[in-house]
Protein backbone atom coordinates (compact mmCIF):
# COMPACT_ATOMS: atom_id res chain seq x y z
CA UNK A 1 0.00 0.00 0.00
CA UNK A 2 1.37 3.17 -0.87
CA UNK A 3 -0.44 6.77 -0.66
CA UNK A 4 1.02 10.42 -1.43
CA UNK A 5 0.41 11.69 1.78
CA UNK A 6 0.69 9.05 3.78
CA UNK A 7 -2.52 7.22 4.93
CA UNK A 8 -3.83 5.15 7.42
CA UNK A 9 -5.12 2.02 6.22
CA UNK A 10 -8.14 0.11 7.01
CA UNK A 11 -9.09 -3.36 6.36
CA UNK A 12 -12.59 -4.68 6.88
CA UNK A 13 -13.02 -1.90 9.55
CA UNK A 14 -9.69 -2.80 11.18
CA UNK A 15 -6.52 -0.20 11.66
CA UNK A 16 -3.97 -2.14 10.26
CA UNK A 17 -1.35 1.16 10.30
CA UNK A 18 0.58 3.57 7.61
CA UNK A 19 1.25 3.61 4.67
CA UNK A 20 3.98 2.55 2.94
CA UNK A 21 3.20 -1.20 4.09
CA UNK A 22 2.87 -4.29 2.95
CA UNK A 23 0.50 -6.47 4.21
CA UNK A 24 -0.55 -9.83 3.89
CA UNK A 25 -4.10 -10.72 3.29
CA UNK A 26 -6.30 -14.11 3.79
CA UNK A 27 -7.63 -15.05 0.33
CA UNK A 28 -11.16 -13.49 -0.30
CA UNK A 29 -12.57 -10.22 -0.60
CA UNK A 30 -11.63 -7.16 1.34
CA UNK A 31 -13.30 -3.96 2.15
CA UNK A 32 -10.31 -1.47 1.83
CA UNK A 33 -10.35 2.32 3.62
CA UNK A 34 -7.52 4.76 3.29
CA UNK A 35 -7.94 7.76 5.72
CA UNK A 36 -6.23 10.81 6.56
CA UNK A 37 -7.33 13.91 8.42
CA UNK A 38 -8.59 16.74 6.04
CA UNK A 39 -8.17 14.55 3.24
CA UNK A 40 -11.21 12.96 1.04
CA UNK A 41 -11.63 8.79 2.40
CA UNK A 42 -10.86 6.62 -0.44
CA UNK A 43 -13.41 2.71 -0.48
CA UNK A 44 -12.53 0.04 -2.58
CA UNK A 45 -12.65 -3.77 -2.36
CA UNK A 46 -10.21 -5.68 -3.16
CA UNK A 47 -10.29 -9.34 -4.01
CA UNK A 48 -7.04 -11.81 -3.14
CA UNK A 49 -6.29 -14.97 -4.65
CA UNK A 50 -3.04 -17.64 -3.67
CA UNK A 51 0.08 -16.49 -4.32
CA UNK A 52 -1.30 -13.15 -5.97
CA UNK A 53 0.43 -9.77 -5.32
CA UNK A 54 -1.26 -6.88 -5.55
CA UNK A 55 -0.66 -2.42 -5.63
CA UNK A 56 -2.23 -0.26 -3.87
CA UNK A 57 -1.36 3.44 -5.21
CA UNK A 58 -3.49 6.44 -4.24
CA UNK A 59 -2.62 10.01 -4.56
CA UNK A 60 -5.10 11.38 -1.78
CA UNK A 61 -7.07 14.72 -2.54
CA UNK A 62 -7.59 17.61 0.09
CA UNK A 63 -11.69 17.87 0.66
CA UNK A 64 -11.60 21.19 -1.91
CA UNK A 65 -9.61 19.16 -4.53
CA UNK A 66 -12.59 16.34 -3.80
CA UNK A 67 -15.51 18.30 -3.17
CA UNK A 68 -14.21 20.46 -6.85
CA UNK A 69 -13.79 16.81 -8.66
CA UNK A 70 -17.12 15.70 -8.20
CA UNK A 71 -18.66 18.88 -8.51
CA UNK A 72 -20.32 19.48 -11.86
CA UNK A 73 -19.14 23.01 -13.34
CA UNK A 74 -22.66 24.48 -13.28
CA UNK A 75 -25.65 23.17 -11.65
CA UNK A 76 -29.63 23.92 -12.55
CA UNK A 77 -31.67 23.59 -9.53
CA UNK A 78 -35.80 22.34 -9.39
CA UNK A 79 -36.18 26.40 -10.08
CA UNK A 80 -34.17 26.84 -13.34
CA UNK A 81 -31.82 28.90 -12.09
CA UNK A 82 -28.41 28.52 -13.00
CA UNK A 83 -25.15 27.92 -10.91
CA UNK A 84 -21.47 28.44 -12.06
CA UNK A 85 -18.81 26.61 -9.69
CA UNK A 86 -15.73 28.63 -8.89
CA UNK A 87 -12.73 27.62 -7.73
CA UNK A 88 -10.82 28.94 -4.43
CA UNK A 89 -8.31 31.57 -5.34
CA UNK A 90 -6.97 35.26 -4.03
CA UNK A 91 -8.42 38.60 -4.49
CA UNK A 92 -7.67 41.80 -3.61
CA UNK A 93 -10.68 43.97 -2.63
CA UNK A 94 -10.65 47.99 -1.61
CA UNK A 95 -9.26 51.08 -3.87
CA UNK A 96 -6.04 53.12 -3.72
CA UNK A 97 -6.77 56.62 -1.30
CA UNK A 98 -5.74 58.36 -4.84
CA UNK A 99 -8.81 56.49 -6.79
CA UNK A 100 -11.65 59.08 -8.51
CA UNK A 101 -14.82 59.06 -5.90
CA UNK A 102 -13.21 56.70 -3.43
CA UNK A 103 -15.26 56.23 0.11
CA UNK A 104 -13.09 56.48 2.74
CA UNK A 105 -14.43 52.68 4.23
CA UNK A 106 -12.74 51.31 0.88
CA UNK A 107 -9.37 50.40 2.30
CA UNK A 108 -7.34 48.00 0.07
CA UNK A 109 -7.80 44.04 1.76
CA UNK A 110 -6.61 40.96 0.62
CA UNK A 111 -8.79 37.95 0.44
CA UNK A 112 -7.66 34.48 0.42
CA UNK A 113 -11.08 32.22 -0.78
CA UNK A 114 -10.08 28.86 0.29
CA UNK A 115 -13.63 26.54 -0.40
CA UNK A 116 -15.33 26.32 -3.61
CA UNK A 117 -18.54 28.03 -4.13
CA UNK A 118 -21.38 28.24 -6.43
CA UNK A 119 -22.52 31.54 -7.96
CA UNK A 120 -26.13 32.31 -9.80
CA UNK A 121 -25.39 32.99 -13.45
CA UNK A 122 -28.51 35.57 -13.24
CA UNK A 123 -30.52 37.61 -10.79
CA UNK A 124 -33.94 35.66 -9.16
CA UNK A 125 -36.70 36.77 -11.55
CA UNK A 126 -40.13 37.43 -9.55
CA UNK A 127 -41.87 34.66 -11.05
CA UNK A 128 -38.74 31.95 -9.21
CA UNK A 129 -39.13 34.34 -5.78
CA UNK A 130 -42.88 33.50 -5.97
CA UNK A 131 -42.62 30.07 -6.14
CA UNK A 132 -39.57 29.56 -3.72
CA UNK A 133 -41.64 31.42 -1.51
CA UNK A 134 -45.19 30.53 -1.96
CA UNK A 135 -46.57 33.50 -2.83
CA UNK A 136 -49.25 34.27 -5.66
CA UNK A 137 -47.74 33.12 -8.88
CA UNK A 138 -46.03 36.05 -11.20
CA UNK A 139 -45.05 35.51 -14.70
CA UNK A 140 -42.61 38.45 -15.04
CA UNK A 141 -39.03 37.19 -15.61
CA UNK A 142 -38.14 40.23 -14.53
CA UNK A 143 -35.61 40.17 -11.65
CA UNK A 144 -36.85 40.59 -8.15
CA UNK A 145 -36.77 44.02 -6.80
CA UNK A 146 -38.14 45.88 -3.65
CA UNK A 147 -36.75 43.18 -0.86
CA UNK A 148 -35.04 43.33 2.73
CA UNK A 149 -31.79 41.55 3.29
CA UNK A 150 -33.57 39.29 5.95
CA UNK A 151 -36.64 38.47 2.70
CA UNK A 152 -32.83 37.34 0.68
CA UNK A 153 -32.14 35.67 4.07
CA UNK A 154 -34.82 33.53 4.25
CA UNK A 155 -35.48 32.84 0.04
CA UNK A 156 -31.68 31.30 0.73
CA UNK A 157 -32.76 29.16 3.61
CA UNK A 158 -35.96 28.25 1.58
CA UNK A 159 -33.95 27.09 -1.22
CA UNK A 160 -31.26 24.94 1.22
CA UNK A 161 -34.58 23.81 2.80
CA UNK A 162 -35.84 22.17 -1.06
CA UNK A 163 -32.68 20.58 -1.56
CA UNK A 164 -31.95 18.88 1.75
CA UNK A 165 -29.67 21.37 3.22
CA UNK A 166 -29.46 22.63 6.76
CA UNK A 167 -30.31 26.41 6.84
CA UNK A 168 -27.30 28.91 6.57
CA UNK A 169 -29.20 31.82 8.37
CA UNK A 170 -30.40 31.12 11.95
CA UNK A 171 -33.70 32.71 12.70
CA UNK A 172 -35.79 32.69 16.39
CA UNK A 173 -39.18 33.85 16.11
CA UNK A 174 -38.53 35.69 13.06
CA UNK A 175 -35.63 37.72 13.91
CA UNK A 176 -32.16 36.45 12.63
CA UNK A 177 -29.54 35.96 15.29
CA UNK A 178 -26.99 34.27 13.22
CA UNK A 179 -25.33 31.83 10.72
CA UNK A 180 -24.66 28.33 10.81
CA UNK A 181 -21.30 27.44 9.51
CA UNK A 182 -21.54 23.68 9.00
CA UNK A 183 -24.13 24.45 6.42
CA UNK A 184 -24.28 23.73 2.73
CA UNK A 185 -26.63 25.51 1.74
CA UNK A 186 -27.58 28.48 0.17
CA UNK A 187 -25.99 31.75 1.16
CA UNK A 188 -25.77 35.33 -0.28
CA UNK A 189 -22.08 35.86 -1.83
CA UNK A 190 -19.87 38.01 0.27
CA UNK A 191 -18.22 41.02 -0.82
CA UNK A 192 -14.91 40.00 -1.93
CA UNK A 193 -17.07 36.50 -3.80
CA UNK A 194 -18.45 39.27 -5.58
CA UNK A 195 -14.91 41.20 -6.63
CA UNK A 196 -13.52 37.54 -7.34
CA UNK A 197 -16.06 37.01 -9.62
CA UNK A 198 -16.01 40.45 -11.50
CA UNK A 199 -12.60 39.87 -12.31
CA UNK A 200 -11.92 40.13 -16.09
CA UNK A 201 -9.48 37.43 -16.68
CA UNK A 202 -7.94 37.11 -13.31
CA UNK A 203 -7.10 40.62 -13.51
CA UNK A 204 -8.44 43.77 -11.01
CA UNK A 205 -9.67 46.80 -12.60
CA UNK A 206 -11.16 49.68 -11.72
CA UNK A 207 -14.82 49.21 -12.65
CA UNK A 208 -16.26 46.18 -14.21
CA UNK A 209 -15.63 46.55 -17.22
CA UNK A 210 -12.03 48.02 -17.18
CA UNK A 211 -9.96 50.72 -16.16
CA UNK A 212 -11.58 53.31 -18.02
CA UNK A 213 -14.19 56.16 -16.79
CA UNK A 214 -15.36 56.17 -20.34
CA UNK A 215 -18.54 53.54 -20.19
CA UNK A 216 -18.40 50.85 -23.48
CA UNK A 217 -21.60 50.95 -25.71
CA UNK A 218 -24.46 47.63 -23.96
CA UNK A 219 -22.17 47.29 -20.75
CA UNK A 220 -25.13 47.23 -18.44
CA UNK A 221 -28.68 48.96 -17.67
CA UNK A 222 -27.54 51.57 -15.90
CA UNK A 223 -29.18 55.08 -15.38
CA UNK A 224 -28.55 56.79 -18.90
CA UNK A 225 -29.85 59.21 -20.82
CA UNK A 226 -33.63 57.46 -21.04
CA UNK A 227 -33.76 58.58 -17.17
CA UNK A 228 -33.25 62.02 -17.48
CA UNK A 229 -37.24 63.19 -17.09
CA UNK A 230 -37.42 60.39 -14.07
CA UNK A 231 -34.53 60.74 -12.29
CA UNK A 232 -32.36 63.95 -10.96
CA UNK A 233 -28.71 61.91 -11.69
CA UNK A 234 -28.17 60.33 -15.14
CA UNK A 235 -25.36 59.28 -17.03
CA UNK A 236 -24.66 61.57 -19.89
CA UNK A 237 -23.59 60.26 -23.08
CA UNK A 238 -24.57 56.69 -22.17
CA UNK A 239 -27.91 54.64 -23.51
CA UNK A 240 -28.60 51.34 -23.04
CA UNK A 241 -32.65 51.46 -23.82
CA UNK A 242 -34.48 51.13 -20.76
CA UNK A 243 -36.05 53.10 -18.26
CA UNK A 244 -36.37 50.87 -15.60
CA UNK A 245 -35.22 47.02 -15.06
CA UNK A 246 -34.29 44.73 -17.86
CA UNK A 247 -34.44 40.90 -18.21
CA UNK A 248 -31.36 39.55 -16.95
CA UNK A 249 -30.60 38.13 -20.23
CA UNK A 250 -30.90 41.28 -22.20
CA UNK A 251 -27.35 42.56 -21.78
CA UNK A 252 -23.83 40.11 -22.03
CA UNK A 253 -22.51 38.24 -19.57
CA UNK A 254 -18.89 39.12 -17.99
CA UNK A 255 -15.53 37.13 -19.10
CA UNK A 256 -17.08 34.67 -16.45
CA UNK A 257 -20.48 34.59 -17.55
CA UNK A 258 -22.02 35.97 -14.87
CA UNK A 259 -25.13 38.51 -15.75
CA UNK A 260 -26.05 42.11 -14.33
CA UNK A 261 -22.42 42.68 -12.87
CA UNK A 262 -23.08 46.23 -13.81
CA UNK A 263 -26.58 47.66 -13.26
CA UNK A 264 -29.83 46.53 -13.26
CA UNK A 265 -30.24 45.99 -9.64
CA UNK A 266 -28.37 46.86 -6.35
CA UNK A 267 -27.10 43.36 -4.97
CA UNK A 268 -27.31 42.10 -1.09
CA UNK A 269 -23.92 40.31 -0.15
CA UNK A 270 -23.19 38.18 2.94
CA UNK A 271 -20.86 41.14 4.51
CA UNK A 272 -21.36 44.04 7.02
CA UNK A 273 -20.29 47.95 6.46
CA UNK A 274 -18.74 49.84 8.63
CA UNK A 275 -16.42 53.16 8.59
CA UNK A 276 -14.04 52.52 11.01
CA UNK A 277 -12.67 48.87 9.51
CA UNK A 278 -8.91 50.68 8.54
CA UNK A 279 -6.94 47.50 8.76
CA UNK A 280 -5.15 48.39 5.07
CA UNK A 281 -3.40 45.61 3.40
CA UNK A 282 -4.15 42.98 6.15
CA UNK A 283 -5.39 39.67 4.82
CA UNK A 284 -8.42 37.58 5.50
Amino acid sequence: FRTEPSSEIFINNELIGKTPQRIYLPVGKHQVSLKRVGYAQVDKEISIYKNTNIEINEKLLTLNEHLMSSSPLKYKNNYGMVFKLFYPGKVTIGSKSTEKRRNRNEIIRHVNLNRPFYVSTKLINESQYAEINSLQNQSSVLPKNDISWIDAAKTANKLSQNEGFSNFYVFENNKFIGINKKSLGYRLITEAEWEYVNLINDKRTIYPWGNSEIIPEGVGNLAGEEVINIFSLFIENYSDGFEKRSNSDAFLPNSNDIYDIVGNLSEWVHDFYSEDFLLEGKSF
